[in-house]
């Protein structure tokens, strides 16, 4: 519908790339429910639904299949160095960046792709961030899963058919920059609101300038705002399968009668779970 009404004149480039991206914040927070089998609850009765809507949420965002598995290691490994969510939650801002673009670009590197803190600065660090971005090079460092790219396949061939006919070279245009581009705009929020700074309470940081942490720290109003009420990370991580219809009320119990356990409960770089 977003990008329908850029298309139409009736939503500028800005609104229509921002409202989409908050769109593909949301779509994520679906599939992340579908990781932990929170819509199914472990009923085989409704695997089926649940892995459908975990394609269909895949598909807005640009996620590959991959990210169930991906995602488990994380929880496995939560701060650690083999982390895969590491090079989200622990490198400097511009390093993220770079990873970021390098990844958010029509690739087919996997979520969660063998790839370190220490080696994304490297990569950052010595300007390697195009040659990275590359699926050859990709491919060549084990970040692609071919088995799990089918939907990614399926949404790239689709633009690559619209901008190869010249009568819909406006359609092309509009969901290059209102689809593809705007989801760079949604990992960005996801990387900082569910990767970041949920994992970082506890950090000994000289400059706060690099991460944004301090504020969403003191009562991560933003990380409830993006992530549909799932601020109390260690909640999540605790008890993963809550379902996010209920986690928002979890939310406001926890902060009326328990409210040292809202702050303490929120992202801890120590703690692993």
């Amino acid at each position: 519908a977003i990008s329908r009404m850029h298309y139409r004149g009736e939503l500028d480039t800005n609104s229509a790339v921002f409202l989409n991206a908050a769109i593909g914040a949301h779509a994520f927070c679906v599939l992340h429910h579908c990781t932990h089998e929170s819509i199914s609850q472990h009923n085989s009765e409704h695997e089926k639904f649940e892995n459908m809507v975990f394609r269909l949420a895949n598909l807005i965002v640009f996620f590959d299949d991959g990210y169930k598995v991906a995602h488990r290691k994380h929880h496995q490994r939560t701060n650690q160095e083999n982390d895969p969510d590491a090079i989200l939650s622990h490198t400097e801002l511009p390093v993220l960046g770079t990873m970021l673009l390098a990844l958010g670009g029509k690739t087919y590197g996997s979520i969660g792709a063998p790839i370190t803190a220490n080696e994304a600065t490297r990569v950052h660090k010595f300007g390697l961030g195009p040659v990275f971005a590359s699926n050859w090079v990709q491919d060549l460092a084990g970040m692609i899963e071919w088995d799990n790219m089918t939907m990614k396949m399926a949404s790239y061939k689709a633009l690559e058919v619209f901008a190869s006919h010249k009568n819909y070279k406006k359609v092309s245009e509009t969901l290059e920059t209102t689809w593809k581009d705007a989801q760079i705009g949604a990992y960005f929020v996801l990387s900082l609101f569910f990767s970041r700074y949920p994992h970082r309470n506890g950090e000994t940081m000289e400059n706060e300038v690099d991460s944004f942490y301090n504020n969403t720290y003191r009562g991560e109003g933003q990380v409830d705002l993006w992530m549909m009420g799932e601020g109390p990370h260690h909640l999540h991580h605790a008890k993963s399968d809550v379902s996010y219809a209920l986690l928002p009320k979890v939310s406001d119990d926890i902060d009326k009668n328990y409210p040292h356990l809202s702050t303490e409960a929120r992202g801890n770089s120590t703690c692993i779970v």
